[in-house]
């Protein structure tokens, strides 16, 4: 398990696979995402649960962040939540 440099975001601790997910979301959204991007500009339920140890409950919040349903942003939140569960890198396209 690795621990994230990012103490003020995910404090719990991560196996590089779950990381590697979050990194790739974060990519995506920017690095403050995770604490700005939920409800009141605050917190996500991905940071939420993902520090209550509710790791698949985190996982599964990725797939709200498509941008309304982007067909291209549904594909790759489903290959990062399949990477934080599963430990399976697909860099399909």
């Amino acid at each position: 398990m690795i621990k994230s440099r990012s103490q003020n975001l995910i404090t719990v601790n991560l196996y590089q696979y779950e990381f590697s997910a979050l990194v790739s979301l974060t990519f995506n959204t920017g690095v403050k995402f995770l604490s700005i991007g939920g409800a009141k500009k605050g917190d996500t339920k991905i940071k939420l649960k993902i520090n209550n140890k509710d790791y698949e409950g985190g996982a599964d919040e990725m797939a709200d962040v498509t941008n309304g349903g982007t067909v291209g942003l549904i594909k790759r939140r489903k290959a990062e939540i399949n990477m934080f569960k599963t430990n399976t890198y697909d860099s399909t396209h």
